[in-house]
């Protein structure tokens, strides 16, 4: 692959970043292939500069950090961090005799960051540097321009960070140390620089060090950063220290002596061990300890808002960090109620904005966002860093974590049943909702996976406890009060038990086999669950029901008696002082689920409230769905067939649908399309549709007042002609019942569509308004109707059964 250079690759590692990948040509040299089979492009020179560039890649990222000397009275030494490399290649040589042996140029213009003088003088050469495994730090070993005596070496230490591109001058070389080797910790507090048989390591902290980059004979550091030094007898004198590489929990350091061929293991007793977290609770609502309503407020600061984390000091976690003594300064939760796997555990959080985005509502720059994201990090506040980047900090010794609960949309799936007045199809046997249901839960198999591998990736020694759901409603108990699960029948309180129970069941098999501990807890409530006596769980009548009409998290989710149970539960399975003990038996294998569709929940309305006839606007993410292919919009709970759209070249689906024909209340919308790989996928949204008649009016406006969106549309309804459609095309339109293998003439759905790009409702919308009201009026006077009757039938039972009472 690269042609011309294998001689010099014997002893180097080749990088694979996907598209493109990384390799060290002789000692200085870089090389870059893009795409499988395509020639190397070789780095000869910095484009202006006299010599061949030093290059150092930031893993993970298609940056790197480029140094070039300035060997010579004319060129300035520079320390450059620049993205975009491909772009930046200029073919300088090209070796006739050898085919595909080209060697490139690499243009330094508008660098991404370059460290200057503080004073404006010489900026200094790095003459060693190091990146942290992470990708997140570097840091430098600089030395005076174009003196290579040694004599005035005396710049320093220099930390960056690669984010913010904050600078901290640290210490000063205590030696001229020419070609020393260094390395940083993934958290950026240790450095360890090595020379022949020295090693020295530095503590960096927020309360040392200083900005300034200069000469440091002039400018001496301001409060040089703690460091400790080491040599014989622990090194040899005569050694040779070629190499210096933090380990995986940035504890100890690797030597590699060349001269005795042997590798050293040096601890730290300085650096991250101070910054070490023993134990880090992650995960939802159920880790959090979102339900401790009663008594004084126990959430902590910073959590404690409406919409915020809700992280109690009455949770499971904190009660296992008191049982088993773990200091207060060695525990944290990043926990957060409503925190979905895929969202906000994993993945890199260079374009997140919090959990729900939440800091949208900051309106920071990316900078801006960068400081506010590694202050949470420092500071352990959930819900505005991924959690994944808190173990790649902390290295914890121990974490527990819960979660899919959100991803599956437990929460949505309650609400949507209480409001339904009769037993809402989750509840029913072979329904599409029910299949949903469950193959949402099967796909968050392969989520969960994801996050636990990158766990062990971030940190190879944690210990991963995964915790299960506990049950929190009790099934056929006839004398529960009528309002303390809601609406919800027994029907649908045993479909949420039973998909608890298939979820548990789920994450056990995947900690099985991954080879991490996993708790049951599925029991751990019972005797407290709602609609039983001992009041573990918060019922709609502990909350209130008006709290809980304005989306109270707190309903459904153990109190701190709860927890209580939680806890216990844990501490017997005795996983956090050993591990689990393998069966004897290996007798049988888990399967991992596999969903007939791959079903994931998805922002694709803007608004998850619309006001009936209005419009929704429908977008989807990128790469959602296989380009230019077809993709069906269903509203559930009655099948309606919104309508079939074209996907746009980048995956990702935009259309607008009025909302004429949806009936008011509760939905699900769901878009069935198939994704890259071509194989079936859904996405998922629960919706609400407001009566707008239930609304507050509009104030009167002058006639100078612009006009709203609904006056304008309703003006346009009133306007507008009415539409000739066929006959035979009237029970195709938008709202009609969609059943998977019916044909279906797609004519109207198709001028519907035409409709929609050009913004022209008029014809869709005066076509069905007088129909729709019709049929919303004469829906409301049956249920009326029916409300009035099962009342006085409720009235007649009620008194006989008092009756009959008073007799016995």
């Amino acid at each position: 692959m690269i042609s011309g250079y294998s001689q010099y690759l014997e002893s180097y590692c080749y990088y694979n970043y996907g598209d493109w990948g990384y390799a060290k040509i002789g000692v200085d040299g870089a090389a870059f292939v893009y795409g499988e089979g395509n020639p190397a492009y070789v780095l000869r020179e910095v484009i202006g500069g006299s010599t061949g560039p030093i290059v150092y890649h930031i893993p993970g990222t298609d940056r790197l950090l480029v140094i070039d000397l300035g060997n010579n009275e004319f060129d300035k030494p520079a320390t450059n961090v620049i993205s975009n490399v491909k772009d930046r290649l200029v073919l300088e040589y090209i070796d006739w005799a050898t085919p595909k042996k080209y060697e490139y140029g690499l243009s330094v213009d508008n660098p991404d960051f370059v460290i200057e003088s503080t004073y404006g003088d010489e900026l200094p050469v790095a003459q060693a540097v190091a990146v942290s495994q992470n990708g997140e730090w570097a840091v430098f070993g600089f030395g005076s321009p174009h003196d290579w005596s040694g004599e005035g070496n005396t710049h320093g230490f220099v930390r960056l960070n690669l984010r913010t591109f904050e600078v901290k001058r640290f210490a000063s070389i205590p030696d001229y140390w020419n070609y020393i080797k260094l390395d940083i910790s993934n958290d950026g507090r240790s450095v360890a620089a090595a020379y022949h048989s020295k090693v020295s390591f530095y503590d960096i902290d927020n309360n040392c060090g200083d900005s300034k980059i200069a000469n440091t004979a002039n400018y001496p550091i301001e409060n040089e950063c703690a460091s400790q030094h080491y040599g014989w007898p622990l090194i040899s004198s005569n050694s040779d220290i070629s190499k210096v590489e933090f380990t995986d929990d940035d504890l100890s350091v690797l030597l590699m002596d060349d001269y005795h061929d042997k590798i050293i293991k040096l601890s730290i007793g300085n650096g991250s061990s101070s910054n070490h977290i023993e134990y880090l609770a992650m995960g939802d609502s159920y880790s959090s300890g979102e339900g401790d309503i009663r008594g004084e407020n126990h959430y902590l600061v910073g959590t404690d808002k409406f919409g915020e984390c809700h992280v109690s000091d009455r949770s499971y976690p904190f009660l296992l960090r008191d049982y088993y003594g773990i200091s207060p300064n060695r525990m944290k939760s990043v926990a957060c109620s409503g925190a979905q796997v895929v969202f906000d555990y994993m993945g890199n959080d260079a374009n997140y904005l919090g959990q729900e985005n939440r800091l949208e509502a900051y309106d920071l720059s990316e900078i801006g966002l960068i400081q506010r994201r590694q202050s949470a990090l420092d500071n352990f506040q959930p819900g505005e860093a991924k959690q994944i980047n808190f173990v790649k900090k902390y290295k914890p010794s121990v974490v527990t974590f819960t979660g899919g609960g959100n991803d599956v949309g437990f929460e949505r799936v309650l609400k949507y049943c209480a409001y339904s007045f009769f037993t809402c199809e989750y509840a029913k046997y072979d329904s599409d909702l029910k299949q949903l249901l469950y193959d949402s839960i099967d796909s968050q198999y392969q989520y969960n996976t994801m996050f636990i591998r990158e766990i062990k990736k971030a940190s190879s020694k944690t210990r991963v406890i995964l915790v299960g759901y506990p049950k929190f409603i009790a099934e056929y108990n006839y004398g529960c009060s009528l309002f303390s699960p809601g609406l919800l029948d027994n029907f649908e309180i045993g479909m949420i038990n039973d998909a608890i129970s298939y979820m548990n069941d789920m994450l056990e098999g995947l900690a099985e086999y991954e080879n991490i501990s996993y708790v049951d807890v599925e029991n751990s409530l019972e005797g407290g669950r709602i609609c039983e006596s001992r009041g573990y769980v918060n019922s709609v009548t502990d909350v209130g029901v008006d709290k809980v009409k304005n989306d109270d998290p707190s309903v459904f989710h153990p109190n701190h008696l709860g927890h209580e149970k939680i806890a216990r539960t844990i501490i017997d399975k005795n996983v956090f002082l050993k591990p689990d003990e393998p069966d004897d038996c290996a007798c049988s294998v888990f399967d991992p689920p596999a969903p007939k569709t791959l079903t994931l929940p998805q922002n694709l309305v803007e608004e998850s409230k619309a006001i009936w006839g209005n419009v929704m606007k429908m977008t989807t993410s990128i790469n959602s769905f296989s380009p230019y292919s077809l993709v069906k919009a269903i509203l559930h709970s009655d099948p309606m067939l919104l309508g079939e759209f074209d996907v746009d070249a980048d995956g990702s689906i935009n259309a607008e649908i009025p909302t004429y024909d949806l009936p008011p209340g509760e939905h699900v919308l769901i878009l069935e399309g198939r994704g890259l790989d071509h194989k079936p996928v859904k996405y998922y949204q629960y919706i609400s549709i407001d009566d707008p008649s239930e609304i507050a009016p509009e104030p009167k406006i002058d006639n100078d007042t612009p006009k709203s969106t609904n006056s304008l549309i309703n003006e346009r309804i009133e306007q507008s002609e009415e539409p000739t459609i066929d006959e035979k095309n009237t029970s195709t339109y938008v709202g009609s019942p969609y059943k998977e293998g019916n044909d279906k003439d797609m004519s109207y759905i198709e001028e519907y569509n035409r409709s929609l790009t050009n913004n022209h409702f008029d014809e869709v919308i005066k076509g069905h308004k007088n129909e729709s009201k019709n049929k919303i009026t004469e829906d409301r006077s049956n249920l009326l109707i029916l409300i009035i009757v099962m009342s006085c039938i409720i009235l007649i039972i009620g008194v006989v059964y008092a009756k009959y009472k008073r007799r016995s």
